[in-house]
């Protein structure tokens, strides 16, 4: 059955790697290759061609429900209802949409957003909008999540935002799942208001997090408990464990007749039943779904007393995820979920030794000492086995976050429990009392409350400890397998060959660092953070970072989502210059979130803002040297200019080419840096303003003589930048336009030999048959 199942996976995750699906035709004959296979008996390469047959026919039928481009950046007006939890902030509210009505080619489910609402949206409300609608499409950069695919997994065909409300809106809540938890949420959220501690019940109950923030978010994943705030296998199987017990008992005491049937049957079944009401009360989500699913194979073997060891029940309740789900490899949950429990196995499998209910005489065991003694093993068992999990499940986690967090297993032993035996069941008793008495399930939910809030407390220190994670930069697929390797070996029981390996291998894995340009060159990063601008520039030791990108109040940070991760996939740790070119959000925006994330050892920022920001201003004539590589300040040259002008104008010239950072200057700028002494010539230079009509002089875009000429803008952006007049006089000294709209981020190579070479857009590199062009 393993094999089997592996089959299966090999042809899903095929298909899923595709940059474009097959035509129909294509998938007809494979599913004919597979019957073909499966009459001369070779289940296994049958079962991979008919996973990829039934992957790609899944995938084509889901791309069809994206919004054509014919609709895209139009006004349409669509009639449908609030379909989740919205995310009310001080600008926007973001919401899924479920739509009734529409013109043709609008997609059933649409992700909106509504800027400037004054009343907060309910789910379950029926509304009447003028939307403008885009396909979905995301960012596209180095160590970032995809957001495309998210949608795309979703069945979300198309975002956009809210141009104004045509109707007046219908019933706030229905009377139907949505509506029962819209209505506990709310008298939950009246009673004791919208604090964190309110949104990890809200979570753990209910199975929404609109509540926990982005700093919340990040808090969980560096400890590694955000499988605690999303429920999944752990909670599901919870309840069900609890249902089993308790039915179980009470079955066993009812009269003679129904002990024909096995209480064990009927525990297990009731407990089901229980599982499968908390899962619709959480939403039925994809990830509830699964677990369930994954419980009713266990239970199922179970109740026909059926041997199924972990290895052959994990592979079955696998094999029947992806044919009833073939989309669900492309969720983190499927992998974390899947691995967890298989790490689990392995880590109890030939390690679970005799509990010592006996003294040494064969006698129970008495006294407080003994019980104490049991008590301390006990606990240093489960630490280690949290330790060997979190060892177990770093090649994943690494893979998808780019990070292990080591902190991890302190963190879970101390809250699975509270967890397991306080929090889930509480909440949830709290929840079933609240429609009947009210005062009484606020009282005991409030309680909780306060314990949570000095959960989080602990949660947030650990989280800021100086080893909290370790980052893991991207790895060639050798040291993948290696890191691979090592933690199955760690998980082995004693006394198997080899397991000495495991130190050599791993050791391997967290020492390597990606490779950096030789002395006297660089590389350049442009990164994609929509209508913003954040560049990267390393040297052969040295990291420098110009501008962070946007962020919104309660909302997208580029900081967070974009530089972050797109530093620590490149392997850096620290900063050695970051400079913010001027104030305005879309340059300076994330800057929080990376002094945060990383240290910074000097911060240089253009015109006024140095000291709103926090750091020195930037200033005409500074310089330092790295590797070879020289930096100068162009301009300004007073720190009181405010603005556009006043952005810092960053020369950088290695041996064998050159980059010219300019921000956002304008006319008045260019014409200062024209006047100036310095030479303006630069291979490559970064394109004024995002390509404003208010920059790009033509005496300027002549100075430059660039081959290449870089823009940081936004897809379809409302402003048309960069401006078509701008584009032509680029183009008449014969530079290379290199937009992140159209490409993602740019990663550019000038070496020391005077060769520039541009490794591409990481839109194309990473190109998946669900992104939009």
């Amino acid at each position: 059955m393993l094999r089997l199942a592996a089959w299966m996976l090999l042809g899903n995750l095929f298909v899923l790697q595709l940059s474009a699906l097959p035509p129909g035709g294509w998938l007809a004959l494979v599913a004919l290759g597979a019957l073909l296979l499966c009459v001369w008996r070779y289940p296994g390469p049958a079962a991979a061609l008919a996973m990829a047959a039934w992957t790609g026919w899944s995938a084509s039928q889901a791309l069809e429900m994206r919004l054509p481009d014919t609709l895209a950046g139009q006004d349409v007006t669509v009639t449908g209802r609030v379909a989740d939890f919205p995310r009310h902030g001080r600008v926007r509210s973001s919401f899924l949409f479920e739509v009734d009505s529409a013109p043709a080619g609008v997609p059933r489910r649409l992700q909106l957003s509504w800027y400037g609402s004054s009343r907060p949206l309910v789910p379950g409300e029926a509304l009447t909008l003028e939307v403008r609608l885009r396909p979905p499409r995301g960012l596209a950069n180095p160590g970032g999540s995809d957001q495309a695919g998210r949608l795309f997994r979703a069945g979300i065909g198309a975002s956009g935002y809210v141009r104004r409300e045509l109707a007046p809106a219908g019933p706030a809540l229905r009377r139907d799942l949505l509506g029962v938890r819209a209505t506990l949420a709310t008298r939950l959220t009246e009673g004791l208001g919208e604090g964190r501690s309110v949104g990890v019940l809200l979570a753990v109950g209910l199975g929404t997090r609109h509540l926990l923030d982005g700093s919340d978010r990040e808090i969980l994943a560096r400890t590694g408990t955000s499988h605690l705030m999303a429920i999944s296998g752990l909670h599901v199987g919870l309840v069900a464990a609890l249902g089993l017990v308790v039915f179980r008992a009470l079955w066993a005491w009812l009269p003679g007749p129904c002990r024909r049937v096995p209480p064990l049957l009927v525990g297990a079944w009731l407990g089901l039943g229980v599982a499968a009401g908390y899962a619709l009360l959480a939403g039925f989500a994809i990830p509830t779904r699964r677990a369930l699913l994954m419980l009713t194979v266990v239970l199922a073997a179970l109740c026909l007393r059926r041997p199924l060891r972990p290895g052959r029940g994990l592979a079955l309740a696998g094999m029947v995820v992806l044919a009833t789900d073939p989309l669900a490899s492309l969720d983190a949950s499927f992998w974390l979920s899947f691995l967890a429990v298989g790490v689990i196995a392995l880590v109890f499998h030939g390690r679970i030794a005799d509990p010592g209910r006996t003294g040494e005489d064969g006698q129970p065991a008495a006294g407080w000492g003994e019980r104490w003694r049991r008590l301390g093993r006990g606990l240093r068992v489960f630490l280690l086995f949290q330790a060997l999990i979190v060892i177990g499940m770093a090649p994943v986690t690494g893979l998808l976050f780019g990070q292990v967090p080591l902190v991890s297993p302190l963190a879970n032993a101390l809250l699975v429990p509270l967890f397991s035996l306080l929090i889930v069941p509480g909440t949830l008793l709290g929840l079933l009392v609240l429609p009947w008495a009210p005062g009484l399930a606020l009282a005991w939910l409030g309680a909780l409350a306060r314990l949570l809030e000095l959960m989080w407390t602990l949660l947030a220190q650990l989280a800021a400890a100086p080893l909290a994670v370790s980052t893991l930069p991207a790895l060639p697929p050798v040291l993948w397998l290696a890191l691979a390797l090592g933690a199955w070996l760690v998980l082995l029981p004693r006394g198997w060959p080899g397991r000495w390996l495991a130190l050599p291998l791993l050791l391997a894995v967290f020492a390597w660092r990606p490779p950096t340009p030789s002395p006297g060159a660089f590389d350049v990063w442009l990164l994609d953070v929509g209508q913003g601008l954040a560049v990267v520039v390393r040297t052969t030791r040295h990291l420098l970072v110009y501008d962070t990108g946007p962020a919104m109040p309660e909302g997208f940070d580029a900081g967070r989502a974009v530089v972050l991760p797109a530093l620590r996939h490149l392997g850096h740790r620290r900063i050695d210059t970051l400079v913010i070119s001027h104030g305005d959000n879309d340059h300076a925006g994330g800057l929080a979130a990376v002094r945060a994330g990383l240290p910074v050892t000097r911060l240089l920022v253009g015109g006024a803002d140095a000291a709103r920001l926090g750091g020195e201003p930037c200033l005409l004539g500074q310089q330092w040297h790295w590797d070879g590589v020289e930096f100068e300040m162009l301009h300004p040259a007073s720190p009181r200019l405010r603005g556009n002008e006043g952005s810092c104008v960053l020369s950088v010239r290695g041996r064998g080419g050159s980059l010219l950072l300019t921000g956002d200057i304008e006319f008045w700028g260019e014409s200062s840096l024209l006047a100036g002494t310095r030479a303006l010539a630069h291979d490559v230079v970064q394109v004024p303003h995002h390509g404003s009509r208010t920059s790009s002089s033509p005496a300027f875009v002549q100075a430059t003589a660039a081959r290449y000429a870089l823009v940081g803008v936004a897809h379809a952006n409302r402003w048309g930048l960069p401006r078509p007049e701008v584009v032509a006089r680029w183009d008449g000294i014969g530079a290379e336009l290199l937009d992140t709209a159209r490409l993602g981020a740019v990663e550019l190579r000038v070496s020391a030999e005077g060769e520039i070479e541009v490794a591409g857009g990481w839109r194309e590199r990473r190109r998946r048959f669900w992104h939009v062009d």
